[in-house]
């Protein structure tokens, strides 16, 4: 069994950036078409798969219950499939990613919980996670 976690990044966070944070946190990519690319992360096998909207217009945040408005639109989603019995290992991996993210770039995001339960935000002031991931 897995559970899905949305992230949701502003638009203008090029598809090389992604890449190479998901690399720099042991993910490996294994296909790649012009919509985005998958992979795994190596240490625990979650699946991630990536797709960016650079042949459409950005949309909203589609995260439910963000603590405080957004201004800005999103340009990409990752869904990220953290398997059950190496919860550990994924969530690790997850906030990992989170904190590459925000080293490489000023880009805002939301992650959640199936677009429900908010676990991060990455706004103008930092990184803030929210909850147990």
């Amino acid at each position: 069994m897995s559970l899905t976690y949305m992230l949701e990044v502003e638009g203008g966070l090029s598809r090389g950036v992604m890449k190479s944070a998901l690399l720099a946190c042991g993910a490996s990519i294994f296909s790649e078409d012009e919509a985005g690319f998958s992979g795994n992360f190596l240490g625990s096998n979650m699946f991630f798969l990536y797709r960016d909207r650079t042949d459409l217009s950005p949309s909203q945040v589609l995260a439910e219950l963000v603590p405080s408005p957004l201004h800005w639109r999103v340009g990409s989603r990752v869904s990220l499939d953290a398997i059950s019995s190496k919860f550990d290992e994924c969530r690790d991996e997850i906030i990992r990613l989170l904190q590459e993210l925000e080293r490489r770039s000023a880009a805002h995001f939301v992650l959640s919980f199936q677009y429900e339960e908010v676990y991060a935000i990455r706004d103008e002031d930092g990184l803030h996670l929210y909850g147990n991931l």
